[in-house]
């Protein structure tokens, strides 16, 4: 499969510099996942490599000639999406594939809170017993991975939705108590209405930034939570 920004063209293959680090990142991350959940079907993400186009069919087809995009192995099987980038986890993720959002509630508590993987998709393999996902995103305080990061924001609405299975029940996490007071009613009414609009897409919408103040107040919450790591 072929992939290239929706944001721009990428005329110099660093432009996708993080791209591929961040799929470095989740590869290994889900192999620390691997080791914590004992599942017995192990994720794993494709591998990704930048390339150039060479050739084109016409002078307006995309990718353009001379653009990078880049590449990744095709996945044969029944694809899904179980979780998105600001809060959607399917039905699915909820029960048959709960490892899923097990997946991004440990990769929090793993970076004490500083990151999360996100936009969970792929195909879900019963022989060999396994998970193939790709094209994932990174959520950070620091907004360091691109237009898909939506932050602080992204993690806050995955955990007012998530509900923890037997993956993730020992791992700490805010109650949605914790946001009484931080994030005001009426922003958070709005928000979960723009959410349920969004469906299960990937969110690359800067409206639904939270105001600097309600940002930090949410940036202290978690960090104070996920000091506490694992719970026994």
């Amino acid at each position: 499969m072929i992939k290239e920004s929706k944001e721009s063209y990428m005329w110099k293959s660093t432009d996708w510099n993080v791209t591929v680090e961040m799929h470095k990142e989740a590869q290994k991350l889900a192999e620390g996942f691997n080791r914590f959940s004992k599942t017995n079907f192990p994720l794993k993400f494709t591998d990704v490599d930048v390339v150039i186009i060479t050739e084109t069919n016409t002078p307006d087809s995309t990718p353009k000639l001379n653009e990078y995009c880049v590449v990744e192995d095709y996945i044969p099987g029944q694809f899904n999406k179980w979780c998105n980038n600001y809060g959607f986890i399917s039905a699915e993720a909820k029960s048959s594939n709960s490892s899923m959002p097990a997946f991004m509630h440990w990769s929090w508590c793993h970076s004490n809170g500083e990151k999360m993987i996100s936009d969970l998709q792929g195909v879900r393999s019963d022989d060999p017993q396994s998970y193939t996902l790709t094209d994932p995103a990174m959520l950070s305080l620091t907004n360091s991975y691109g237009v898909t990061d939506m932050g602080v924001e992204g993690m806050a609405m995955f955990f007012l939705h998530h509900e923890c299975s037997s993956f993730c029940e020992r791992l700490s996490k805010p109650k949605k108590s914790d946001f009484l007071g931080v994030i005001p009613d009426r922003q958070l009414s709005a928000t979960m209405q723009q959410l349920k609009n969004l469906g299960d897409a990937t969110t690359y919408t800067h409206e639904l930034k939270f105001p600097p103040g309600v940002r930090e107040g949410i940036t202290t919450v978690f960090r104070r939570v996920a000091r506490g790591g694992y719970v026994y």
